[in-house]
């Protein structure tokens, strides 16, 4: 169908809020990082390589452990100083955390499996023989040096320590801990648990921005070798590649060689003797395992185009049944997924760990705490909800989907949580969605943004994650919402996927800021985004584009008559003729044209076609919109008029319309139809992220605006 149209602006005098189309302050670009968002050719990231050894004693909840590390100073500074963190500390500061994590009303403190209280204990730091000075501030440990580390050095330092590890159900949501099951057995989560060097980057130097449970972390690469000691029931997974089967029983290691997906249950009772598993990984950020003598396990061989990939689920006996049914199949299809659509997919072995209390995405490992309902090994199958169900499956596909961010493209968690967050949300709604359409998606839905920025407290996706309430709407939901309207909206699914694509094989074992996906984007595609990333990133707006007035416009007819006709035929509608006539009459006319005249568009009821209607001529009437922006975000515009004939007729206007106001616009459209307006709406598909469609539409007749 055909349109024209031509804009009116009307200016408010006063503006909601700055000029939303100024550039954006972006950091200025340098050698390291370009202004087209690629690593520039003096990019340069630190790297810290482990050697690392414990034991882990369930019973008491102890890790004793060492680490020999190396330090590659590759930035071009001179370091006095080598700052490391221990996040299990803010348990022991209350100061910083208590505050922030207070317990939920009328609620207990969780009951530990210990007295003892959570922490590090008896650290100390060594380079060779020299016991070194510690500085420790919160959860960061500053290591200070015999002498200065220059660019292009290495140092070689030795720790040892001791930690106490909390609940897994502390309402404070430790990523590492303790995890009781009914019957006493017991699951570990060893994360966070060894002196992890503290981001020294071009932007900020050190990333000293404390640590108080939400706003997570930002890494250096580095490779890891991993020894590791426990109790011999106690089955193990972790980051990277197993290097001793050995270590497996036999029935372990003939279920791990047959990789047929069957699970296999840990063989529990009292442990006389240990087991040393060792784990090596290259190139990671960190380096987590699980341990537990209350594991069902499921291992599968998966076949990629040019490479291999080990996939492992383990799961406690009370999360079988959705588990067993559901886990294996929802990681197998997420990494085949994801490899076809971003590349190679990063790890060779895969875990997903199910222990109680926060998911938390790890190289290699990915802990998700969704179980569903509990229920005893041999019994009956038990009733579970649609919502639990797609708990599990998304709780697995979002945490696959954070193998690429931050694992592969190395984000900065701490203050740019959103950034990863988002981008892994949105390859989960695309996992979903392809799972199923009927997926329950929690996030990404463009039409199910609204309660999450309506709320009162709702805040910029900007903004860290410490500072605000509702992070799973400012860091997951709606930066997911944002990326699939720059997809469907403004870029094109094929244009927004390839730069995607090349983003992340461009960072891939770097580490990017959102500054630099701004520039990418903008450079691959040829597009000035500002306006959309303050809008729905930059700022605690929201899209609410208001349809406030439509109406027709007409030349002023040559006749009260005609006028009063063509206001009658507005009004009539679209609807059945007055006179059915049986199927084998015809009207004559409308079979001849040339039985034709200017009244034969005419009836009883008014003009059937244009006022001034002449044979031959194009058919169609002037409409006149009025906008309103009143969420603060501008966005394009798809215009669906409805006429009594059935057809549907869209018209889609740039952004830019909504430059000379951004609060205000005035519209006259020409629709190449003179049938009866039925209804005109703004985004018909909701996919604006619109949070008011009531506010959208207008139903006919529609008042008539004469013109001289």
């Amino acid at each position: 169908m055909g349109w024209k149209h031509c804009c009116c602006w009307l200016l408010l005098s006063v503006p909601l809020q700055a000029d939303v189309f100024a550039p954006l302050d972006l950091p200025a670009p340098t050698a390291v990082r370009t202004a087209i968002g690629e690593p520039g050719p003096a990019y340069w990231q630190q790297q810290v390589d482990y050697r690392l050894s414990a034991r882990l004693e369930p019973a008491t909840a102890r890790l004793s452990a060492e680490a020999l590390l190396k330090y590659h100073n590759q930035a071009p500074h001179a370091l006095p100083i080598l700052w490391f963190e221990f996040p299990l500390e803010r348990l022991v500061d209350t100061k910083q955390s208590a505050p922030l994590h207070p317990l939920p009303k009328g609620s207990r403190p969780p009951q530990p499996p210990v007295v003892a209280p959570s922490g590090l204990q008896d650290l100390e730091v060594f380079a060779g023989e020299q016991v070194l000075e510690v500085r420790q501030q919160g959860t960061f440990i500053g290591v200070v040096l015999p002498a200065p580390l220059h660019p292009g050095e290495q140092a070689e330092l030795r720790f040892a320590w001791a930690l106490q590890l909390p609940d897994r159900l502390d309402p404070r949501r430790p990523r590492a801990g303790m995890e009781t099951l009914a019957d006493g057995r017991l699951l570990v989560a060893l994360t966070q648990w060894y002196p992890r060097a503290v981001a020294f980057t071009d932007q900020r130097g050190w990333d000293l921005t404390p640590f108080l449970g939400d706003a997570e972390f930002n890494l250096e690469l580095g490779n890891f070798d991993v020894r590791l000691s426990a109790p011999a029931d106690y089955l193990l997974f972790g980051t990277g590649e197993l290097q001793n089967p050995a270590v497996l029983t036999a029935a372990e290691r003939e279920h791990w060689q047959a990789a047929s997906g069957q699970s296999r249950v840990t063989q529990a009772g009292a442990a006389t003797e240990w087991r040393e598993w060792h784990f090596k990984a290259e190139m990671q950020r960190d380096f987590a395992l699980v341990a537990g003598n209350a594991w069902r396990w499921q291992t599968k061989l998966l076949d990629l185009p040019d490479q291999q990939v080990r996939l492992q689920v383990a799961f406690p006996d009370n999360g079988r049944w959705l588990w067993q049914r559901y886990a294996l199949a929802a990681t197998e299809h997420s990494v085949r997924q994801l490899q076809a659509y971003l590349g190679p997919f990063p790890v060779n072995t895969l875990t997903i760990a199910n222990i109680a209390g926060i998911g938390m995405e790890f190289p290699g490992l990915k802990l998700v705490g969704f179980r569903g309902p509990d229920a005893a090994i041999d019994g009956p199958a038990p009733a579970y909800s649609r919502t639990q169900k797609h708990d599990v499956l998304g709780g697995i596909m979002h945490e696959v989907a954070h193998a690429y961010y931050p694992m592969l493209v190395n984000t900065d968690e701490r203050r740019e949580g959103f950034f990863d967050e988002g981008i892994a949300s949105f390859l989960a709604y695309l996992l979903e969605q392809s799972w199923s359409r009927s997926f329950q998606s929690f996030y990404g839905d463009p039409a199910g943004v609204a309660p999450a920025q309506l709320r009162p407290d709702y805040a910029a996706p900007v903004t860290r994650a410490d500072h605000f309430v509702h992070k799973l709407d400012s860091h997951y939901h709606v930066p997911a919402v944002a990326l699939v309207i720059l997809r469907q909206q403004l870029l094109g699914a094929e244009r927004f996927d390839q730069i995607l694509r090349d983003f992340t094989a461009s960072w891939a074992g770097k580490r990017p800021y959102f500054a630099d996906f701004i520039r990418f984007v903008s450079a691959q595609s040829g597009l000035e985004l500002d306006w959309f990333w303050r809008g729905w990133f930059f700022s605690d707006r929201h899209v609410d584009i208001a349809l406030a007035k439509a109406e027709i416009l007409l030349k002023k007819p040559e006749s009260s008559e005609q006028l009063s006709s063509f206001l009658r035929q507005q009004a009539r509608r679209a609807g059945e003729p007055l006179l059915a006539l049986p199927a084998s009459l015809t009207a004559e006319v409308e079979q001849q044209w040339a039985l034709q005249d200017h009244y034969s568009a005419q009836d009883d009821f008014g003009v059937l076609a244009q006022a001034s209607w002449q044979p031959g001529a194009a058919q169609g009437q002037w409409l006149r919109l009025e906008l309103h922006n009143r969420g603060g975000i501008p966005m394009p515009v798809t215009v669906q008029v409805s006429t009594a004939d059935g057809q549907q007729h869209q018209l889609h206007l740039p952004v830019d319309s909504w430059r000379a106001s951004q609060q205000q616009l005035q519209l006259d459209l020409w629709l190449a139809s003179s049938e009866t307006i039925v209804q005109i709406e703004l985004d018909p598909n909701r996919l604006s992220g619109d949070v008011n469609p009531a506010n959208q539409r207008i139903s006919g007749p529609l008042p008539v605006v004469l013109l001289p």
